[in-house]
C-alpha cells in the first residue's frame, strides 16, 4: 500500500509538470527566433502533443531561415554581423527534409501537403507558384478539402492579377482565371462561412471569363452572415472592381474582413442589432466607440413613427482587445428637438455622401469612431480613426453626451 501511494504521488507530480500546447506555444513565441536549438526543442515537445501544429511548424521554418538571412534589417535587429552567420550549413536542406518526412509519414493525408504549401516556401506572396504542386497533390487525395481548394484558387487568382497588371494580353490569363474560378467556386460550395468573401472574386472572374450565367448567379446570391457591416463597405474597392482585373479583390477584402470581424466581435458582445439588415424597419443611427485600452461603448438613436429613443451600452473589456461583458445597458426617450438637433449635425457633416473610409495613417494606439445610419431605406457607415475636434467627432460626441456615461478627459481619444 505504501508503494502504491508513492507511485500515485509521483504520477500527480509528473502530471503537474506536463505543459499544455497553449503553454508551449506561449513559450515558443517568447523564444528568440535566432536560437534554433531552443526553438527545435520546444517545437519537438509540441509535435509530440500535436503532430501538425501550425504555430510550431511556422516558427521552426522561420528559425531555419533566419540562420542564413544576412539582410541589413535582420542584422540590425538581431545585433549580429555577417561574420556571425555560419555559411557551412545548408538550412534549406533541413526545411526540405522536414516536409519530406512529414509527407512521407502520412501519404494518404492531404494535411502535410497543405502545410508544405503554406510554410515550406518562406515569406512568400500568395502568388508563389511553388505552392501549386503540393496543393494539387492534396486535392488528388481529397477533392473536397476546403482549405486546399481555397489556397489553390487564391494562388491562381494572385498570379492572374499580377500577370494582368504586367500584360493584359498575356496568353495564359484565361487559363489562370478559369483555374482560379473553379477552385474558388468549390471552396464557396464547401464553406458557407466564407461565401460573402468569395462571391466578389467569383463575380470578377466570371466577368473576365464572359460567363453570364455564373455572373448572374453570384451577383444575386443572398449570403447569410453574422458580420455587422457589409463586407465591401469597409474596403477601398472602387466602383469598377468587378471589371477592373488589375484590382486584387481578395487582398483588398482580406483587410476589410479583419476589421469587420474586429468591430463585429465588439458589437456582438454588446448584443447590438445588425443595422444594415434592418434598414427598412426604422430610422436609426449608431455610434460605436472603440478605444484601444478603454471600455467599448455603443450609443444608438432610433426614431420610429416619431417616437425617439436612445440606447447605450458599455462593456468592461477594451476596444482594441477583447470586449468583455456588458456592464451598462440603458435607454431613455428623447425629445423631438433632440432628434432635430442630431439631424442638423448629420446634415452638417454630409453624412450620407462622405466616404466610409479615407486614406489615413492610424497610429499604434487611438480609437475608432464608427457611425452607422439607416434612414429612408438606405444604409451608410463612416469609420474614422481618432477624429479630434472635427465636426464628425462633435456629431458622435452629441450622442455620447445624451447618455449618463461619464468619461475622463484623459480617456477621450
Amino acid at each position: 500500500m505504501k508503494y502504491k501511494l508513492i507511485i500515485f504521488g509521483l504520477l500527480i507530480n509528473l502530471t503537474g509538470y506536463t505543459q499544455t500546447i497553449e503553454q508551449l506555444e506561449l513559450k515558443l513565441r517568447h523564444t528568440p527566433v535566432l536560437e534554433l536549438d531552443s526553438v527545435r526543442l520546444i517545437c519537438n515537445q509540441i509535435f509530440k502533443l500535436e503532430k501538425y501544429n501550425e504555430s510550431a511548424i511556422g516558427y521552426l521554418m522561420e528559425s531555419y531561415r533566419y540562420q542564413t538571412d544576412d539582410s541589413p534589417e535582420l542584422l540590425f535587429f538581431s545585433g549580429r554581423e555577417k561574420s556571425d552567420i555560419d555559411t557551412t550549413i545548408n538550412y534549406t536542406d533541413s526545411i526540405n527534409t522536414f516536409f519530406q518526412n512529414l509527407v512521407e509519414g502520412d501519404k494518404s493525408n492531404p494535411t502535410p501537403l497543405i502545410l508544405e504549401a503554406k510554410y515550406k516556401f518562406g515569406r512568400t506572396f500568395p502568388s508563389d507558384s511553388n505552392k501549386i504542386a503540393p496543393l494539387e497533390k492534396a486535392l488528388q487525395l481529397d477533392k473536397d478539402n476546403n482549405e486546399a481548394n481555397f489556397l489553390l484558387g487564391q494562388t491562381f487568382y494572385f498570379i492572374f492579377t499580377e500577370e494582368f497588371k504586367k500584360d493584359s494580353n498575356y496568353l495564359n490569363l484565361e487559363e489562370l482565371a478559369s483555374k482560379s474560378f473553379n477552385r474558388l467556386e468549390q471552396a464557396f460550395s464547401l464553406d458557407s462561412t466564407n461565401r460573402e468573401f468569395l462571391r466578389y472574386p467569383l463575380i470578377q472572374l466570371a466577368n473576365y471569363l464572359d460567363n453570364a450565367e455564373k455572373l448572374n448567379e453570384y451577383t444575386i446570391h443572398k449570403v447569410k452572415s453574422d458580420l455587422y457591416f457589409p463586407i465591401k463597405s469597409l474596403s477601398s474597392l472602387t466602383d469598377d472592381w468587378s471589371v477592373n482585373y488589375s484590382i486584387n479583390i481578395m487582398q483588398e477584402l482580406d483587410i476589410a474582413l479583419f476589421v469587420n470581424n474586429w468591430y463585429s466581435n465588439q458589437l456582438r458582445a454588446m448584443s447590438e442589432p445588425i443595422l444594415h439588415k434592418d434598414y427598412s424597419v426604422v430610422n436609426s443611427y449608431r455610434f460605436t466607440w472603440l478605444r484601444t485600452f478603454h471600455h467599448p461603448i455603443a450609443v444608438r438613436i432610433n426614431n420610429k413613427n416619431g417616437q425617439v429613443a436612445l440606447t447605450w451600452k458599455e462593456c468592461d473589456g477594451a476596444g482594441g482587445y477583447e470586449p468583455g461583458k456588458i456592464i451598462v445597458d440603458k435607454q431613455k426617450k428623447l425629445s423631438e428637438n433632440e432628434w432635430k438637433e442630431f439631424q442638423r449635425m448629420i446634415s452638417k457633416i454630409d453624412f450620407w455622401h462622405i466616404p466610409t473610409i479615407i486614406d489615413e495613417i492610424p497610429g499604434n494606439d487611438g480609437s475608432q469612431w464608427i457611425l452607422e445610419g439607416v434612414e429612408k431605406g438606405q444604409y451608410h457607415v463612416v469609420d474614422r480613426w481618432t477624429p479630434r475636434g472635427s465636426d464628425y467627432a462633435k456629431c458622435c460626441e452629441f450622442l455620447l453626451n445624451l447618455t449618463d456615461i461619464k468619461v475622463n478627459e484623459k480617456e477621450k481619444y
